[in-house]
């Protein structure tokens, strides 16, 4: 008797396993094939009436974003690319203003009031930007300089972001302060942070915008001790100086 009592639940268990099986492969193709909106308004099972919803989605691509409306029902917004932007600095309030911190800094200048979350799993401070067209994760390692990759890697693994949409943000002593260029690929001409990033992900193959901090005024002063200092409040980088580079970037980035 205990057998035919369990049996019919045994059988819209399996059912209902089943079903969601099906729908979670659908959805998946579409996530990843459509442009449009997938929607997920309630999941009915066609013999009963139990429903399932999906509250985290973490089955789908990492540029799909998702939320839970509270009204039954999960709804899943349009395709955005993730772009990491990764400011290079070293951490800890004694290194905060130096120029070698200039990556972090053009972070604070673009997007000033934005809170960040520390993931010591990533080694790194995150927070997330979302407009039109992109999602943007603002990323900060809390490595040093020299070990920067290990964060950039973590980061990428974990959100499954491709080396072609990480933009990273880096002094550049070879540019006079105040001036800032965009470049793709490269080699990294000395500069530690961009070298771990190189050697950890094994490829070159990712955006940078150079922030200009310039060479010692005395070229008989060491570079690493000039990097290290503070650098003054009149001569760090601004939105207005940053704007014009990094709208032609993601434009340039979201047109490929």
């Amino acid at each position: 008797m205990l057998l035919f009592g369990v049996y019919p639940y045994f059988c819209l268990v399996a059912n209902l396993a089943s079903d969601f099986h099906t729908l979670v492969q659908n959805l998946k193709i579409k996530a990843r094939t459509s442009q449009r909106p997938a929607r997920l308004i309630s999941v009915t099972h066609r013999h009963s009436n139990h429903k399932i919803v999906c509250l985290a989605g973490r089955w789908l691509p990492a540029d799909c974003t998702s939320k839970f409306t509270g009204q039954g029902e999960v709804e899943f917004g349009s395709m955005k690319p993730t772009i990491a932007c990764v400011g290079l600095m070293n951490p800890g309030d004694r290194y905060r203003f130096t120029r070698h911190n200039a990556g972090a800094m053009a972070l604070d200048a673009l997007w000033p009031d934005v809170d960040y979350s520390a993931f010591k799993s990533l080694a790194a401070d995150l927070a997330e930007v979302s407009d039109a067209e992109a999602k943007l994760l603002l990323v900060k390692p809390q490595t040093f300089m020299n070990l920067s990759g290990q964060a950039v890697g973590a980061v990428m693994k974990k959100f499954n972001i491709p080396i072609g949409r990480v933009v990273v943000f880096h002094d550049e002593v070879e540019l006079d302060t105040g001036i800032v260029r965009y470049k793709f690929g490269g080699g990294h001409k000395g500069h530690n942070g961009l070298r771990s990033i190189m050697g950890v992900t094994g490829s070159a193959d990712f955006h940078r915008i150079r922030v200009g901090v310039s060479r010692p005024a005395n070229r008989d002063d060491g570079i690493a001790d000039y990097l290290l200092s503070v650098q003054p409040a009149a001569q760090r980088v601004t939105a207005d100086q940053l704007l014009p580079v990094w709208q032609e970037l993601i434009s340039r980035l979201l047109a490929n």
